[in-house]
């Protein structure tokens, strides 16, 4: 799921005999005991990367379009992009209107 990282079901005891696995560099501690991440929080990171591999990289001057909300359909020139939003100028409507990143995807130009 990460280039660098993979998860593994393992008794504690066993833990150690994983470093002489090839490849494998360290193993991750919180709060000085073995990182545990659960099965619900591997595949919700499994989501997240699979939604964010389809997502094309959205930068100022973009066209993009907005696919949910009130303003569905509307498609817009980007004018600035933060970590959760998006900043647009809808010409159809002459306004400036901020939206969730998740709710544009970028206008494929031919």
């Amino acid at each position: 799921m990460y280039p660098t990282a993979g998860f593994v079901r393992c008794p504690e005891h066993k833990l150690r005999e994983l470093l002489n696995v090839y490849g494998v560099a360290r193993i991750v501690y919180y709060l000085r005991k073995p990182a545990v991440v659960r099965d619900d929080e591997i595949e919700a990171i499994r989501e997240f990367l699979q939604m964010a591999e389809n997502k094309e990289l959205i930068t100022s001057g973009d066209e993009v379009e907005i696919i949910c909300g009130l303003l569905e359909n509307k498609s817009g020139k980007v004018l600035s992009v933060n970590d959760k939003a998006v900043m647009l100028y809808l010409e159809e409507l002459g306004a400036k209107v901020c939206v969730r990143r998740e709710e544009v995807n970028k206008v494929q130009k031919n």
